[in-house]
Formats: structure tokens, sequence, C-alpha cells
């Protein structure tokens, strides 16, 4: 008779989270003015697929996409506004490019991905010296070197 108890027990605990709806991922768009105002909620998208879904949605190119989703992560939000403004919000912690247009419904032609890195890089530095050495400073020459006796005068007044 336990055993029975413990298996309703079981069906009863297991059976509300079966029954309860799946959450899947998509975007919804409200609104019919990309210019002015529109709404997306979105529900565990990456980047790229939302960018990709905009594109296709409002007539824009979306280059270096593949750029986007180099961290994996996933979004749910809610963002209302234009959809200039959207996307800006979206890709703030990317270098990136929206080339705007008159011609198109949503005002924007294409959008250009160019790192998924906030701000520039920093360029990277030849280092020549041994591990654990800094390289010595260049040194400096200059065409009349040896040919002068005596400190050239820099300052405004004429050479003494």
């Amino acid at each position: 008779m336990l055993k029975a108890y413990r298996h309703l027990l079981i069906v009863a605990c297991v059976f509300p989270l079966c029954a309860q709806p799946l959450q899947a991922a998509g975007l919804t768009v409200a609104g019919d003015s990309p210019r002015d105002n529109v709404t997306l909620t979105i529900e565990d998208m990456a980047m790229g697929a939302i960018l990709q879904n905009l594109g296709a949605k409002y007539g824009f190119k979306i280059l270096g996409v593949e750029k986007v989703d180099e961290g994996g992560d996933t979004l749910s939000a809610t963002l209302s506004g234009n959809l200039n403004s959207i996307l800006e919000r979206l890709l703030r912690n990317r270098n990136h490019v929206i080339v705007r247009s008159a011609d198109t419904v949503s005002g924007i032609e294409k959008v250009i991905v160019i790192d998924a890195v906030y701000g520039a890089r920093q360029a990277k530095a030849a280092v020549n010296g041994a591990a654990g050495h800094a390289p010595e400073a260049p040194s400096q020459a200059y065409s009349d070197d040896g040919k002068r006796t005596r400190p050239r005068n820099v300052g405004s007044g004429p050479d003494e």
C-alpha cells in the first residue's frame, strides 16, 4: 500500500511539470512603422538569429553576423523604439556600422558587424627581447649628428 502512495505522489509531482507549455525561442514584432515605433519581444534567441530575422522582415542586409555569436549567449528582452535605436541597443557591445537609407521602409540599408569586442582593439606590440626582458628602446639619430659643436637654440630668439 505504501508503494502505491509513493507512485501516486511521484505521478502527482511530475504531471504538472509535463503539462506546462514549453517556452520556445522566438521573436515577436509589434508595430507597423519601423521608422517611428516598434516593439520587439525576444525570448531566448541568439543575437545572430535576431539580426537575421529583423533583416528578413525589414529588408536590410546583415554583414558579419557570424562575429556576433562568439560568446554563445542568448537574449530575452522587450525593446521599444524606432528600428535604428533598437539595433543600436542590441549591438551596443559590438563594433558595428548601421548604413541608413531613405529608399527602404525601415530606413536602414545594411548593418555591418565588425567584431564582438566593445571599443577598438589594442594593437599587438612586437616584442623582440628575450623572454622576461623588455627590448631596448630604439636610438634616434639625426642627419647632422657630430657636425654641431654647440647646442641648438630651439627658443624663439636667434642663435647666438
